[in-house]
């Protein structure tokens, strides 16, 4: 964790290894209505629009505990580099006035977030994660710095379950 620039929320770098190829975790991340099987918080994710296949807007409606309320936004996707098959760059940010505001939820107001994967060996590859996000309305950020190391160690958690469903195993 490390401050980020105007925001009271620390930024975050998860380091993961997962037992596949570059293009098969390209292909889960960049799939979008599988994030809310293995996104921490996530109860609906869906695309928006699909401008090629290297860059889409989704949308997500993410989980908040009471007593808080719950998030949702617009996020563009895009992948650079894939065409090496041994490195890619996935990048997402928000797009908070891409869709009208829903009165029941907080849109999250900025959310900015890196992939960089490469290929380690054969059947493995390193993803490095680095996201700094404003959650919006009124959630303490001490609370948040203080739980915010538990997201990315569940998020990995489903992404390597995810990775176990067929059609991530034919690749």
């Amino acid at each position: 964790m490390r401050d980020y620039p105007g925001l009271a929320i620390k930024e975050l770098k998860t380091v993961a290894l997962f037992d596949c190829s570059v293009q098969t975790l390209v292909a889960l991340i960049t799939d979008i209505p599988e994030q809310k099987n293995y996104q921490f918080g996530c109860k609906r994710s869906e695309v928006l629009k699909r401008i090629n296949r290297f860059e889409q807007i989704y949308y997500q409606e993410l989980y908040v505990p009471w007593p808080f309320e719950n998030r949702d936004g617009a996020f563009r996707q895009t992948v650079d580099n894939l065409s090496t098959n041994k490195e890619a760059f996935i990048l997402a940010k928000s797009e908070s006035d891409y869709l009208p505001k829903n009165k029941a939820f907080v849109r999250v107001p900025f959310m900015k977030a890196r992939w960089h994967i490469t290929q380690v060996n054969e059947h493995t590859c390193k993803a490095e994660y680095i996201i700094a996000v404003d959650p919006g309305g009124v959630i303490p950020a001490w609370l948040i710095n203080l739980f915010i190391d538990k997201a990315p160690l569940e998020s990995v958690r489903g992404m390597r379950k995810s990775l176990l469903k067929e059609r991530y195993l034919r690749r």
